[in-house]
């Protein structure tokens, strides 16, 4: 049995509850302009949200690889803010996978880190995460 050969490279990254998959493809897809995330234009998904085309191709940019690569991201759950987050983390992660040497460079910048913090759950006899109960003296 053949296996099939897979023209790109994909990733996962997270933040919080938004989840991101990442493909790179490693030959240029003309149905793909840029990064297309759900389907969408980038900078159209991510619309209202302040710097996220940098934020988005900041991975890109250190490598050098702007315009020679084709990405599609599918994120889902929490919101744009973190779900540009986890793409981000996801696409460094697929240029990692790419060529090793991409490591030590995307490493300094911060963006192979996944962001671990997350929302304190609510706790019982409480009205949130800490806030209790407020006190009367009468």
């Amino acid at each position: 049995m053949k296996r099939a050969r897979t023209n790109f490279i994909s990733a996962r990254g997270a933040r919080k509850t938004a989840v991101a998959s990442v493909w790179l493809y490693l030959k240029h897809q003309p149905d793909i302009d840029g990064i297309q995330v759900n389907g969408k234009s980038s900078g159209e998904y991510f619309l209202g949200v302040d710097g996220a085309e940098n934020q988005l191709l900041r991975p890109l940019q250190l490598v050098n690889a702007g315009g020679k690569v084709s990405v599609s991201v599918r994120v889902f759950g929490g919101g744009k803010k973190s779900q540009l987050e986890a793409a981000a983390l996801g696409l460094a992660k697929a240029l990692v996978k790419k060529d090793s040497s991409f490591r030590p460079i995307l490493r300094r910048e911060g963006l192979l880190t996944r962001d671990s913090r997350m929302v304190e759950s609510k706790k019982w006899g409480r009205h949130g995460a800490r806030r209790g109960q407020q006190f009367s003296k009468r």
